[in-house]
């Protein structure tokens, strides 16, 4: 796997949203830590569409270490999902947290978004 980036922003001095991005053959893991809300959404959602541009098979958003998630995040994975699907790709959210898979399965986006839930929607994540 080969590290490509890593990258910081800051929200308010309170809490901050981190990625890398590593690549291997045709999957791009885009790991998160931290607060993904309005604060932060922006520079991911970027970050996402150009990672998009290189048309890999699977844009996987590795969320074991996002503390929290809001309704500004949901939108940003969601939209980042359609605009894989429009350029023949497929955007993942692998590895997450309780809370980030009680709050995609109340929104009724569990099955859209999270990695082994067309193989077993039942699987403990």
């Amino acid at each position: 796997m080969v590290r490509l980036n890593t990258e910081e922003v800051l929200t308010g001095g309170v809490e901050r949203l981190r990625w890398s991005v590593a690549a291997e053959e045709s999957e791009i893991v885009v790991a998160l830590a931290g607060e993904l809300d309005l604060a932060t959404v922006d520079p991911l959602g970027r970050l996402l569409g150009e990672l998009l541009q290189y048309r890999p098979t699977t844009v996987a958003v590795d969320a074991a270490r996002l503390s929290f998630l809001d309704s500004s995040g949901i939108q940003c994975l969601v939209d980042a999902a359609q605009a894989a699907t429009n350029v023949g790709c497929k955007l993942v959210v692998q590895r997450p947290t309780a809370n980030v898979v009680r709050v995609l399965g109340i929104c009724g986006l569990d099955q859209l978004l999270l990695a082994d839930a067309e193989s077993d929607p039942t699987a403990r994540r």
